[in-house]
């Protein structure tokens, strides 16, 4: 059985990954990036405050990103 607090640190690794293949792609991949690390941003702060409703919003953002 998953959930949220289980996924969560999963989908911030997956980020990462994410963010270090859009900076392999240039320029090109610099507005991914951005949009990627602000993801990213929202998450660890959700995670640090262990706000249950901010965790829920910023997992399902991570979700979205591909």
């Amino acid at each position: 059985m998953s959930s949220v607090g289980i996924e969560f640190p999963s989908e911030m690794l997956r980020l990462k990954e994410l963010i270090q293949q859009y900076e392999e792609i240039g320029s090109a991949g610099a507005f991914g990036k951005a949009v990627i690390e602000a993801v990213l941003m929202e998450a660890e702060a959700a995670w640090k405050s262990q706000d249950v409703v901010a965790l829920v919003r910023a997992f399902a953002r991570m979700r979205e990103c591909s």
